[in-house]
């Protein structure tokens, strides 16, 4: 992948940024993820690349790392960039893979977990402003959401056929397994709370699962 297929990406989330909402991060995070997948096939049928040949970075996002919601958004985008995810506590998240999947992966999360971010704050300023309690709305919408999106990306591997470009490179496991402190232990980070308020996690799943199709999304 090259530095125009990046900025490419970069463009289209900072336009759907202009005026953010669920369904443009949605449909921003699906054409990066269908970019990049395309990009690999045409890559390997042309220069048939050699895992020998490619070399594993990482790179930080500043903050998160004991955020549950923040974590689970990041490891489902991860995923599905062929990244992987880590911890630096007190500090923030690294992901791990290669060069231009980092740096994609990197800026589709920052992206996302904004949205998602600014969704539940509306959603507390509304139940406020009605003089509703907003104890477990975020942990219900988010949950939600999560899993709408994590369910999204995998219909699109499986309509695809994306399921071995998405495979991460064996460079990027070895590299993780390098970085890995064997004594430290994992996080989950803190989690919301919810308040089991099922209709408000369907409507984050809606919303995280059908945001590629702008018009099927319920207000």
């Amino acid at each position: 992948m090259n530095e125009k297929i990046i900025s490419r990406i970069e463009k289209l989330l900072a336009l759907a940024g202009n005026n953010p909402s669920a369904e443009e991060a949605q449909e921003a995070m699906m054409k990066a993820q269908e970019m990049m997948a395309k990009y690999n096939l045409d890559l390997s049928q042309i220069k048939n690349p050699s895992s020998e040949n490619k070399e594993a970075v990482h790179d930080y996002v500043k903050g998160y790392h004991n955020t549950a919601w923040a974590l689970s958004l990041a490891k489902v985008i991860c995923d599905n960039f062929r990244c992987n995810l880590l911890r630096a506590p007190g500090y923030g998240l690294v992901i791990i893979g290669l060069k231009e999947d980092v740096e994609i992966c990197k800026t589709v999360f920052i992206f996302a977990v904004n949205v998602l971010d600014k969704n539940m704050a509306k959603l507390r300023r509304q139940y406020r402003k009605k003089g509703l309690p907003t104890e477990g709305i975020s942990g219900d919408y988010s949950g939600g959401f999560i899993a709408g999106l994590k369910a999204k990306y995998q219909e699109q591997v499986e309509r695809e056929g994306w399921g071995l470009v998405l495979v991460k490179d064996s460079a990027v496991v070895k590299y993780t397994q390098e970085i890995i402190n064997p004594n430290k232990k994992g996080s989950s980070g803190r989690r919301l709370h919810t308040s089991g308020n099922s209709e408000l996690y369907f409507k984050g799943y809606r919303d995280g699962k059908t945001l590629g199709n702008p018009h099927e999304c319920l207000a």
